[in-house]
């Protein structure tokens, strides 16, 4: 993913936070998908608009590890959310 494209959450999408974990449904497929805790401090996180580096810098701050495994992790979500309808491109 190229670090400069900007994303957002899908905006048809319905996500309700079940103890501390986002459950979110896509009415437009029925698809249901369950976030763990760290995919969902990046589902809060990206209440606006961000770039890759922002979210990375973000779960930095928030969880230990090192950073290549942070930047994994978030290119994993990223992709994942894409493949999967959760996440769009931003204009």
């Amino acid at each position: 993913m190229k670090k400069s494209i900007l994303v957002k959450k899908n905006p048809r999408l319905i996500a309700r936070m079940i103890e501390n974990e986002f459950t979110i449904l896509d009415p437009k497929t029925g698809a249901l998908y369950q976030l763990n805790e760290t995919a969902s401090y990046i589902w809060k996180f990206l209440w606006k608009q961000r770039n890759y580096d922002e979210i990375t810098n973000k779960l930095m701050a928030r969880f230990e590890g090192d950073k290549k495994n942070v930047k994994k992790d978030v290119n994993d979500f990223i992709a994942s959310s894409f493949k999967n309808g959760l996440l769009v491109r931003a204009k």
